[in-house]
């Protein structure tokens, strides 16, 4: 297993945490995550216990930044709101699109783009996926609550219009059940983040990516609204959408 990237104390960054400000364990960055294997956003390493991945490794920079030790608490996709709104982690990094509903309720810091993706079994007869009539009648795999969900729904309202079947969504939060269903046929379509498909199509070739999401948003560390106001790290990109 490789070495923890380096990483050094930020005087700017750590400026612009409020004085008065209470850390959920003084001294430490109290992090979620994903508690589910989902390569290459998060992952057990090979000793079956350290997590890894890029969000992981986000968590760990950012809170080396800011002179501060790591907490990582694994997480279910479903529980973040609640454990941002309730205190129970300081900053929330479980591939959180940034949406203008989530900015009513909480503040974020982007820090990559959020890219979605289309996959299917290799032997798949579905060539593309390029808009809603290519879902329509199939059974597509999103999570509750997601981005993609709310995508979903839009082009099946988009099918109905037209007249058109919709598609079915196949609710799962694990990555193992999305590709059990996928090579099995229970599902016709993964819907998720375009990382993990292109991941997984480079891994085993068992399945291919045949589109993209229609729009791209940004993926960020998510906090208490209007409760941290300074952690923006200096040179961040995009900073308009930083905390104020």
């Amino acid at each position: 297993m490789s070495s923890p990237l380096p990483v050094t104390r930020d005087p700017q960054a750590i400026a612009k945490i409020p004085p008065g400000y209470r850390f959920v364990e003084p001294g430490t960055l109290t992090v979620a995550i994903s508690a589910l294997n989902s390569p290459p956003l998060a992952l057990l390493a090979s000793d079956n216990r350290t997590r890894i991945g890029s969000d992981p490794d986000m968590a760990r920079l950012l809170a080396g930044s800011l002179g501060l030790k790591l907490r990582l608490v694994p997480t279910a996709w479903e529980d973040w709101p609640l454990g941002i709104a309730s205190g129970r982690y300081d900053v929330a990094l479980i591939n959180i699109a940034v949406t203008e509903k989530r900015k009513e309720k909480f503040d974020f810091a982007t820090y990559r783009v959020d890219s979605l993706a289309f996959s299917v079994k290799s032997t798949s007869d579905i060539a593309a996926v390029n808009g809603p009539a290519d879902l329509a009648g199939r059974k597509v795999i999103v999570g509750s609550g997601t981005n993609q969900e709310r995508i979903l729904l839009g082009w099946n309202e988009d099918n109905r219009a037209a007249g058109r079947p919709q598609a079915q969504p196949v609710y799962l939060t694990d990555d193992a059940s999305g590709n059990l269903y996928i090579q099995s046929g229970r599902a016709d379509i993964f819907f998720g983040p375009q990382s993990v498909a292109a991941y997984k199509a480079a891994l085993n070739g068992q399945t291919r990516v045949v589109g993209l999401g229609p729009k791209k948003a940004w993926g960020g560390d998510n906090h208490q609204k209007r409760q941290r106001p300074g952690l923006c790290p200096a040179g961040s990109p995009r900073r308009g959408d930083c905390p104020r």
